[in-house]
């Protein structure tokens, strides 16, 4: 039973850096989009 919680706990904290980090990666891009088309 541990093993299985600590899979559970493992595969959260994987699934929310990851999405974390699509959040971020997402937002910088569209920060460049916009920076880049403000220039232009």
């Amino acid at each position: 039973m541990r093993s299985i919680g600590h899979e559970s706990l493992f595969f959260y904290y994987v699934s929310f850096a990851a999405f974390i980090s699509l959040l971020v990666y997402v937002f910088a891009l569209k920060g460049h989009r916009s920076a880049l088309d403000d220039e232009a």
